[in-house]
C-alpha cells in the first residue's frame, strides 16, 4: 500500500506490480516492527480525521487566497500525521518511573 500522490482527500492505494507477480514477504522479515505501519487516519485535535474547509464570517467575502491562508493557519496548528507511519515511530509507554517499553510488539507464533 502507499500513499495516493496529488490527494486532497489522502487516501491510500494499493502498491499492485504493473507485471509479474506480488513479491510477499517472508516470516522473518515481518517479525521486525519496521515492516508493520498504521493504516487509519489520526484523529486531529478537532475531534475528526479531516479539517473543514473554513468560511468566511457573514458579511465578508474572501477571494481563494484568503482561503487558502485560512486553511494553510488550520494545517500549521493541527498538521495531519503521515500516512503509513511505521510502528516503530510511536512514543514509549511508561511502565514506571524509570522504565519504558515500546507501544508495539511482534511475535512469531505456530509452526
Amino acid at each position: 500500500m502507499r500513499p495516493v500522490e496529488d490527494s486532497e482527500t489522502r487516501e491510500i492505494e494499493e502498491n499492485t506490480p504493473e507485471e509479474g507477480e506480488i513479491v510477499m514477504p517472508t516470516t522473518n522479515a515481518m517479525n521486525s516492527l519496521t515492516m508493520w505501519v498504521h493504516a487509519n487516519k489520526n484523529i486531529l485535535l478537532n475531534g475528526t480525521t479531516s479539517l473543514k474547509q473554513p468560511e468566511p464570517p457573514e458579511g465578508e467575502d474572501w477571494d481563494e487566497d484568503t482561503t487558502n491562508a485560512k486553511m494553510k493557519e488550520l494545517l500549521d496548528s493541527d498538521p495531519y500525521a503521515p500516512l503509513l507511519a511505521p510502528v516503530a515511530d510511536d512514543r514509549k509507554i511508561n511502565v514506571s518511573k524509570t522504565l519504558q517499553q515500546p507501544a508495539w510488539c511482534v511475535k512469531v507464533m505456530g509452526d
